[in-house]
C-alpha cells in the first residue's frame, strides 16, 4: 500500500514538470530562440555618474550627476543635496579654470525623502553643452555654485590638483 501510494505521488509530481507547448507548431527550441531575440535587443538608455563633491565636513554637501544621455549636443547634469530641508535648486554656475558658465534649470526641483530617515534628496536638472564636459576632463579647477532658495551653495568639483568623488567618476566614464 505504501508502494501505491508513493508511485501515486511521484506521477503527480513529476506529471506537474512536463512542458507542453501552448501554441500550435511552438516547440521549446523556437520558444528558447524567441527569448534569444527579446535578450539581444535590449538597449542602454542611460548611464549616469555619481558623486559626492569636495566638502570639508559640511553638512549637505552636494552630490553631482551626470547623465550621458545626449539631447542635441547636450547631456542632461542634475545636481543632488541631501539635507533635512527641502532646498530648492534654481541655477548652476561653473566655475572652471576661472572663466563662469552658469545655467538655469529646466523644471521644478524635485523632493524624495530617504527611507526610514529626515533625510530628503532635493535636485534639479540642467542641459549643459557636451563642451562644458570636455572642459570638464581638461580642467586644473571647477567650482560648483547653486543658487537656491536658502542662498548660494559654494563647493568644489576639483581643487588645486584635489580631485572630488565626482570628478573621479566623470573621468571614468568620460
Amino acid at each position: 500500500m505504501k508502494n501505491c501510494l508513493l508511485i501515486a505521488c511521484l506521477t503527480a509530481l513529476l506529471s506537474g514538470c512536463i512542458v507542453v507547448p501552448s501554441k500550435s507548431g511552438s516547440t521549446p527550441a523556437s520558444i528558447a530562440q524567441g527569448v534569444k531575440a527579446v535578450e539581444n535587443s535590449k538597449a542602454v538608455t542611460r548611464t549616469t555618474t555619481r558623486g559626492p563633491l569636495l566638502c570639508e565636513n559640511i553638512p549637505g554637501c552636494p552630490e553631482l550627476a551626470i547623465d550621458w544621455t545626449k539631447r542635441q549636443g547636450a547631456n542632461d547634469l542634475s545636481i543632488h543635496i541631501y539635507s533635512p530641508n527641502q532646498i530648492e535648486l534654481n541655477e548652476f554656475t561653473f566655475v572652471v579654470d576661472g572663466k563662469k558658465y552658469s545655467y538655469s534649470t529646466i523644471g521644478a526641483a524635485s523632493y524624495r525623502q530617504l527611507e526610514n530617515s529626515n533625510v530628503i534628496d532635493s535636485s534639479n536638472t540642467v542641459h549643459v553643452p557636451s563642451s562644458l564636459l570636455t572642459r570638464f576632463r581638461n580642467a586644473k579647477d571647477i567650482q560648483v555654485l547653486l543658487s537656491s532658495n536658502q542662498g548660494d551653495i559654494s563647493h568644489a568639483m576639483l581643487s588645486n590638483g584635489t580631485p572630488s568623488k565626482a570628478y573621479r567618476l566623470f573621468l571614468r566614464a568620460y
